[in-house]
């Protein structure tokens, strides 16, 4: 853990150093306050520089300027490398090297130069589809399928090389066949949801025509049942009785008037 100092301007002029001590020791140990007050135009300027060990000083000063002290926000930025400071750290690399330690510098050398590698690395991406072939791939990495099973060793696979059994590329051989057995399950229950279908459709046609069937012959012989045939004769026959009835009545009436008529024309007896 590293020691940063921290710099804050226009504090307010009631500020102490106890109070930038409890500012501060939330985020690390704090070993140096200085406080330092400068009359300028009639007016105090107070200013403080503040030495803690922290690991992240970015987030001290992120988290610090959303706080107020005596109501007042806070101004805080990390301090500029003063020269004692600065004497103190050439003095301390300078012993390093005496001592054969690497400095700080050249340890991060190393680490910046594989990141300048990593991006020039180029991997090949296959496809899903893609066939690999075994000249494709380096002979290290190709493991023999009779040995697959026995080269794991503390949770890796160590690659051994024999030259009685031809290489095999494994990941390949386990992909291809659950797939096209697969397709070809696909087809049978595609296959078999058409038959379903058509035999679905051929009832129904078939229950349709036995149904209009059906209902055309009932239509049929209730047609022939309620049909009724007169004859002319039938109808001459039928009328006739009715005509000779009023005939008779009629004559029986007459025949009463008749007798009436010559009751009156006839004189009465002496």
């Amino acid at each position: 853990m590293g020691s940063t100092r921290f710099f804050l301007a226009d504090l307010p002029t009631r500020t102490s150093e106890s109070d930038l001590q409890s500012l501060f020791q939330d985020y690390g140990h704090v070993e140096h306050v200085d406080l330092k007050r400068k009359e300028q135009d009639g007016a105090t300027k107070v200013i403080a520089f503040v030495t803690v060990q922290t690991d992240d000083a970015q987030y001290c000063v992120n988290e610090l300027k959303w706080q107020k002290l005596h109501g007042e926000k806070l101004r805080v930025s990390l301090a500029k490398e003063s020269f004692l400071d600065r004497l103190k750290r050439e003095r301390e690399e300078n012993q390093r090297r005496e001592q054969g330690e690497p400095d700080e510098s050249e340890v991060q050398a190393p680490s910046s130069q594989l990141l300048a590698q990593s991006g020039q690395n180029k991997r090949r991406v296959f496809g899903e589809d893609e066939e690999i072939g075994d000249d494709e791939v380096a002979p290290e990495l190709l493991i023999t399928k009779k040995r697959a099973v026995n080269s794991m060793h503390n949770g890796r696979i160590i690659i051994q090389q024999e030259h009685d059994v031809k290489p095999l590329h494994v990941i390949e051989q386990h992909r291809k066949p659950p797939k096209q057995k697969r397709d070809a399950n696909v087809s049978q229950a595609e296959q078999k949801r058409k038959e379903s279908l058509n035999k679905m459709r051929q009832g129904h046609q078939q229950k349709k025509s036995a149904i209009q069937q059906a209902l055309s012959a009932i239509s049929v012989e209730g047609s022939q049942a309620k049909r009724i045939k007169f004859s002319d004769a039938e109808e001459e026959e039928a009328a006739k009785p009715v005509q000779k009835d009023k005939i008779q009545k009629r004559d029986l009436f007459e025949n009463d008037d008749d007798e009436e008529e010559e009751r009156a024309g006839r004189p009465a007896a002496a």
